[in-house]
């Protein structure tokens, strides 16, 4: 079974973890409206960005 955890370590950006890989999506949270896109979405971080 998959593992997932989402957090806000700071107030601009996102941590996407899944197992043990880690996304980071560059998100301001102090804006009034926030919007996700798939754009958003670049890799992994290292060492699992070949992985996906």
């Amino acid at each position: 079974m998959k593992s997932y955890s989402i957090s806000i370590p700071h107030f601009y950006c996102l941590e996407y973890k899944e197992n043990n890989c880690k996304l980071i999506l560059d998100i301001d949270f102090r804006d009034p409206i926030i919007y996700l896109d798939i754009s958003q979405i670049k890799n992994w971080e290292p060492p699992n960005d070949a992985k996906r």
